[in-house]
C-alpha cells in the first residue's frame, strides 16, 4: 500500500524540515520542485495533501529560497491543486500558494508574480469551506501588510462581500484584513460603502469587529447610522469596548448635551 509505506517517510520529512537547515537545503535543491509533481500526479488523496504539507513546511522555514527551483510548473501544479475536490488537498494548495505569493512581493522569492496567483486567493474567499476562506483571506492580508498593490475596488468588494463565521480566529483575520485594507484607501469611493460597512460590523456579535464599526464610523462622521448599536454596545457591553462605546456617545450627542447626561451617569 503506498499510503501506508510513504506516509511515514514523509512525516519524517515534514518534521526534519521545521529545522532552518534541512528546509534551506531543500529548498535550494530538485527536491522541491519534485515534490510539488508527486503531489500532483498521485492518486491517493492523503499522500497529495502530506506532499502539499511538505513543501509548505519548506517554505516556512527555509531562511532563504533559490529562484531555479519555484519553477512554472512547480507553482502551476500547486495552483491545479487548490481546486481538488478533496478539501484537504485543496486547503494546503491554497496555503502554499499564499506563501508562494507572500514570499514574491517580500522579496524572498524574486520572480514575477503569475498572473493567477492572487485572484485564484480571491476566489477562494468564495469557497464553502471555512479553512480554505481563512488561508486565502490571511494570505491577502498578508500581500497588503507587505503593500502589495491591490485595486481599491477589490478591496472594497472583499471588505463588503467576505462571509465571515461566528468562527473567532475568521472574525480576528477577517478585522485585521479590513484595518490593513482600509488604510490603504485615501478616499473610499462613496459614503454609501462606508455606511454598509460599519452597519455590517456592528451588527456583528463581536467586540473586534464592533471596535472596528466605531473606529471606522467616527473618521467619516457616521456615527449616526449605526447609533442604535453603539447605545446597545454602551448599555450591555463591558470592558474596552464599552469605554469606546461611551466615547462615541460623546460625538454622537455633542449639540444634545441632556440625553447624553442621561446615558454617561450609567457609566460612572
Amino acid at each position: 500500500d503506498r499510503v501506508k509505506s510513504k506516509a511515514p517517510f514523509l512525516s519524517f520529512l515534514i518534521e526534519q524540515s521545521k529545522s532552518a537547515e534541512v528546509a534551506t537545503n531543500l529548498a535550494n535543491s530538485s527536491l522541491l520542485s519534485e515534490i510539488g509533481n508527486h503531489a500532483k500526479t498521485t492518486k491517493h488523496p492523503s499522500l497529495s495533501a502530506g506532499f502539499l504539507l511538505l513543501s509548505g513546511t519548506i517554505l516556512k522555514f527555509a531562511s532563504n529560497i533559490s529562484n531555479k527551483y519555484i519553477t512554472n510548473e512547480f507553482i502551476s501544479n500547486i495552483h491545479t491543486l487548490s481546486s481538488h475536490q478533496q478539501e484537504k488537498v485543496a486547503r494546503k494548495a491554497i496555503s502554499v500558494l499564499g506563501q508562494l505569493a507572500t514570499y514574491i512581493v517580500n522579496g524572498m522569492i524574486k520572480i514575477p508574480m503569475p498572473d493567477f496567483l492572487v485572484p485564484t486567493l480571491i476566489k477562494a474567499l468564495n469557497s464553502s469551506d471555512e479553512p480554505i476562506r481563512h488561508y486565502s483571506l490571511r494570505s491577502l492580508a498578508n500581500l497588503l501588510y507587505y503593500n502589495y498593490n491591490f485595486d481599491q475596488k477589490t478591496l472594497e468588494n472583499i471588505m463588503t462581500q467576505f462571509e465571515f463565521t461566528a468562527s473567532m480566529y475568521l472574525t480576528e483575520t477577517y478585522s485585521i484584513f479590513v484595518c490593513l485594507a482600509y488604510k490603504k484607501i485615501t478616499t473610499p469611493n462613496s459614503t454609501e460603502f462606508v455606511s454598509n460597512l460599519v452597519k455590517n460590523f456592528i451588527s456583528r456579535q463581536s467586540s473586534i469587529t464592533q471596535t472596528v464599526a466605531i473606529m471606522i464610523a467616527a473618521k467619516h462622521n457616521l456615527l449616526t447610522s449605526i447609533k442604535d448599536g453603539v447605545i446597545s454596545i454602551f448599555n450591555n457591553g463591558n470592558g474596552e469596548l464599552r469605554s469606546k462605546s461611551f466615547l462615541a456617545m460623546c460625538l454622537l450627542f455633542n449639540s444634545n448635551a441632556s440625553e447624553f447626561v442621561k446615558y454617561s451617569q450609567r457609566f460612572f
